[in-house]
């Protein structure tokens, strides 16, 4: 409510001064201040400043939405997945926890032959299993339980259960076994030691509410102000090519 409160009242007051601006320039009230500004913007200092200073803006726009744009797209597209997001053979999830972030000192001689532990907020890389007999004591796996307040977890094997054809999963810093043992039907995929750190907790605010209002909030205030600013700019050069043929100011 804070940021659309805010994206409003900034649009009010940006075009109220717009409308202000292109008023004076047409009335002639900015004719002086127009003709100073064009005299001192042929100086060659200032024209090389000022190309230097639009092209930096222009990378950081540029840099921001081709950042931004992409991830806040993967972030609703993963959320309209479960928050799996495939990529043929393999799948990216986030790590929603820190159960995995260390070894436990009650897990230690089991754990000191695996070093693939991982954050919480991390996006992590899984491969697709085909069969049951493909994973084994030590993968980690990521699988889907059916509680939904849970969601899905990413968890080591640590024994494996043939008859039932499920597996006895704990967590690297948790001290004891889950309270849950999955079947190979609920498994998405195997972790293979791929991660981007940290990513995660911008996915995580980019799916939340507050966060797809916050990136269309940004957005339109951006685009808003680039067409009201080309209005603007619109109004002045014709003003100062109405000037130019009254006046020679050039010399």
């Amino acid at each position: 409510i804070g940021v659309a409160s805010f994206a409003a009242i900034f649009t009010i007051l940006y075009m109220s001064f717009a409308k202000t601006t292109i008023s004076e320039v047409n009335s002639g009230k900015r004719d002086i201040e127009l003709l100073d500004e064009v005299i001192y913007e042929q100086q060659t200092k200032v024209k090389k400043r000022k190309e230097i200073t639009g092209t930096i803006k222009s990378v950081i726009f540029f840099t921001f939405i081709g950042v931004v744009t992409p991830l806040f797209v993967f972030s609703i597209v993963n959320k309209l997945q479960g928050n799996v997001t495939m990529l043929g053979d393999r799948s990216l999830m986030i790590v929603a926890s820190g159960s995995m972030s260390y070894k436990h000192e009650s897990n230690l001689h089991f754990l000191q032959k695996y070093d693939n532990q991982f954050q919480q907020y991390d996006v992590i890389v899984l491969e697709k299993v085909d069969k049951f007999t493909d994973l084994k004591v030590g993968d980690v796996i990521a699988f889907k339980v059916e509680d939904k307040k849970v969601g899905n977890v990413i968890h080591r094997i640590k024994s494996v259960d043939y008859v039932s054809k499920s597996f006895i999963t704990q967590g690297d810093a948790v001290d004891s076994p889950d309270g849950y043992n999955p079947k190979f039907d609920q498994v998405v995929g195997r972790y293979i030691t791929k991660r981007i750190p940290l990513i995660g907790i911008f996915v995580i605010f980019f799916q939340s509410g507050p966060g797809i209002v916050t990136v269309l909030a940004l957005l339109y205030c951006l685009l808003m102000i680039d067409s009201i600013t080309k209005k603007i700019d619109k109004a002045q050069n014709k003003r100062v090519e109405k000037l130019a043929v009254a006046l020679d100011f050039t010399s």
